[in-house]
Parts: structure tokens; C-alpha cells; sequence
């Protein structure tokens, strides 16, 4: 069996996403939804690790990029939603078979993928609290507009009367 563990770390900021791993590259980063696969990003830097203490080196070099700002509530505001994602990857070889008479063998393979979303969610604002103004108001906006969108997704799923209704996924790209 071979093992193979990436990281992608991301943050939504004004409801854009950001590529916290490489920041000089966000402008070509785009959500979809793959058949199969369910949600992909597309553009956004995928780091191969080889020990935990190299996945955190880059968890801190990425909250680095992340969007703070002073708030009348908190000094280091985060402004925005992380999302740090490790995607576990094991390939499981079978046996060797012939295919024809001939001496051509081949190895039969099976990847199982599995992906571990850690996200820190900025919190709501209460704009009158934090006195925000200009870009503060807007981000807070945003924000909260992200979380209610998202309480609107777990409401959705979390209520059997509403099975098989609309869940409002497209709402917002948190």
C-alpha cells in the first residue's frame, strides 16, 4: 500500500476565495460541483506533506495570509473563513494476472481518497458593537451573510419535513 497526504488551505473573504498557500494566484480560482467528486476547487495550490510537523509549517505560514483587522471588539480580527483541508490518499495494489497467453501482466489498483475539512469560521458581528464603518461594515456584512447562508444549509438537512425540498447550497460559496 502507498500513502500519499496533500493540503489545501483556503480562506472566504467578501465571499471570494483566497488560496492562503499561495496568494499571488487567487484570481484563478473557481468552485464547482463534479459528478462524482461532489465539490471541486480548481486553480488552488495542493501541497504534498511528508510528517505533521511539515503539514503545520504551512497551516502557520498560511494563517499568515489570512485577512486580519483591528475591530472595536478585537484587536486581531480574523475577517474572514479558513478552511484547511487534508486529503489522504492510499493506493492498494493487487495480484499480478495474465491477460493473454502472452508474458504481458498487469497490476490491478485501487485508490481510496478520503478528505478532512478543518474550518475556523469567523465570527458573527454585531456592527453596532464593533462600531465598524467603510471596509469593517462591509466585511461584517459578509460575514454574517456567509453564516446565515450556511445556518440555512445545516437547517435544511437537519429537518425531516423539509426532505427531499431545495437545500440552498448556491447561497454562498462558504
Amino acid at each position: 500500500k502507498e500513502f500519499t497526504v496533500k493540503i489545501i488551505f483556503i480562506e472566504i473573504y467578501n465571499d471570494v476565495i483566497r488560496d492562503l498557500l499561495n496568494p499571488s494566484e487567487n484570481s484563478r480560482i473557481s468552485i464547482r460541483e463534479e459528478k462524482g467528486e461532489g465539490i471541486v476547487l480548481t486553480g488552488v495550490t495542493e501541497k504534498i506533506v511528508n510528517s505533521a510537523s511539515e503539514m503545520a509549517n504551512h497551516l502557520d505560514l498560511g494563517g499568515i495570509n489570512r485577512v486580519t483587522h483591528a475591530t472595536d471588539m478585537n484587536d486581531v480580527s480574523s475577517r474572514s473563513h479558513a478552511i484547511f483541508t487534508v486529503v489522504l490518499e492510499q493506493k492498494s495494489f493487487g495480484e499480478s494476472e495474465n491477460i493473454s497467453t502472452e508474458t504481458e501482466t498487469t497490476t490491478s489498483s485501487m485508490i481510496t481518497t478520503s478528505k478532512f475539512h478543518f474550518v475556523d469560521l469567523a465570527g458573527s458581528e454585531r456592527i453596532k458593537k464593533t462600531n465598524a464603518q467603510g471596509d469593517r461594515l462591509k466585511e461584517g456584512i459578509a460575514i454574517n451573510s456567509e453564516l446565515l447562508a450556511l445556518g440555512n444549509v445545516i437547517s435544511a438537512l437537519g429537518d425531516p419535513t423539509k426532505k427531499g425540498c431545495h437545500i440552498p447550497y448556491r447561497d454562498s460559496k462558504l
